[in-house]
């Protein structure tokens, strides 16, 4: 037998923690020294060790997590594709990506069946067996007309396809409900970045109204219908401090409704934008926000970051189209003309090349391999950084230590 190459150990408060970053388990030992528990985990006859991961049959397991990397890389039976309606916007968010060349806002013909087409022929051509189409922007509800052609159109086509509309919730009114709702459109995003005077801020309508009362108010006459919301919330050093404020401001019928699922999301540096966040700027606000949800028993998920693999450098299973035929395989380069893919009148031969990208050898070695594959290239382009062990390290050292629930203790 052979420790698993994904085993970190962590010494904390007399107890050595062991977590496997391949099968994301964790286990506990009563006590202080590590060289003992990696000793006692070779010696066992403990076959749980085994079926947990901690300890392996081989000693090449970076052979099996190739094997498990290529299948998803070139498999597409599941697609996901993000539709960007428009470019157009009814708020400013202060953190913005899409700071747009300014040939994209102009006005262009716009033919629904060409784009109905195209991914009608991606999921035949890659025998898909489902789809998820995204509705994104821009703000996407600007576009109401167009998301209920290309819905009822794609519905006709009778394939197996879930629709998600990713808004700012501004327009998601009830008359706009409706008619999303009877078309088969019953899943929506939403972000909220703090109380209202915060929100309002990092947030605001170019109308001036606040778009905080809009989207409580839109939220509430959502859950009237048979609708699923997830609500993101965006954190970083500028709104942390306003996070139990925010939970306690919207109301207890929303959050704690069956219907709305809340994650939380640190803002990300970008391309684009002024914003600039760091690895350990990042770190800090998670960390924080999981110590308020656990202090206060919130009902939102506290989970680590998973990379793998990079969409970008998959196969079709996961892209950004928008209604020009402009492709791009990260949504942190939608509006960027430089980051256009291709278009989808042109063929795939430089799309194709891409696929060849396997990570850096460097990689190969490191314990946090399978959750990061080489990381996020548009995280590596925002922060200038290519290695983000540092950070997935001190996360999963907080995360497996004190917040995961399932651990074995010894």
């Amino acid at each position: 037998m052979y420790l698993s190459k994904y085993n970190e150990y962590q010494l904390r408060e007399n107890r050595v923690y062991v977590y496997n970053t391949r099968y994301f388990n964790s286990i506990s030992f009563d006590e202080n020294d590590v060289d003992k528990v990696k000793k006692f985990m070779l010696n066992t006859q403990d076959t749980e060790l085994l079926n947990l991961g901690f300890i392996s049959k081989t000693d090449n397991e970076l052979n099996e997590i190739f094997e498990w990397y290529m299948d998803l890389k070139y498999s597409a039976s599941h697609l996901n594709i993000m539709l960007v309606m428009n470019y157009n916007c009814n708020c400013e968010c202060k953190y913005c990506f899409e700071n747009l060349d300014q040939s994209f806002l102009l006005t262009k013909n716009i033919d629904i069946k060409k784009i109905v087409n195209f991914i009608l022929d991606i999921y035949k051509r890659n025998k898909s067996e489902s789809l998820t189409l995204t509705f994104f922007g821009g703000e996407p509800l600007l576009s109401l007309e167009n998301i209920l052609k290309i819905t009822n159109d794609l519905n006709e086509s009778k394939i197996n396809i879930k629709y998600l509309v990713i808004t700012n919730g501004t327009l998601l009114t009830l008359p706009v409900l409706e008619q999303l709702f009877n078309i088969g459109i019953k899943h929506f995003q939403i972000t909220i970045d703090g109380p209202q005077q915060i929100h309002d801020i990092r947030r605001p309508c170019k109308n001036k109204k606040s778009s905080w009362k809009m989207i409580i108010d839109n939220l509430l006459i959502a859950l009237n219908l048979d609708v699923e919301i997830t609500l993101r919330i965006n954190i970083d050093n500028d709104n942390i401090d306003y996070f139990d404020e925010l939970l306690s401001s919207v109301p207890k019928k929303i959050i704690d409704s069956e219907k709305t699922n809340i994650y939380i999301a640190p803002v990300v540096g970008c391309l684009n934008c002024t914003v600039a966040k760091t690895l350990k700027d990042r770190a800090s606000v998670l960390k924080t926000a999981w110590h308020k949800i656990s202090e206060n028993n919130y009902p939102i998920p506290i989970s680590p970051p998973v990379y793998a693999p990079c969409p970008r450098h998959s196969k079709e299973s996961a892209f950004y189209l928008d209604m020009y035929g402009n492709i791009y395989t990260c949504g942190g380069f939608v509006g960027n003309i430089k980051r256009v893919e291709k278009k989808f009148s042109e063929k795939f031969q430089e799309y194709y090349e891409r696929l060849k990208y396997i990570p850096p050898k460097s990689c190969f070695k490191c314990s946090f391999f399978p959750v990061c594959m080489g990381g996020c290239q548009f995280e590596t382009a925002a922060l200038g950084t290519n290695c983000q062990k540092t950070y997935l390290k001190e996360i999963y050292d907080e995360y497996f230590t004190k917040y995961c629930q399932n651990r074995k203790r010894i």
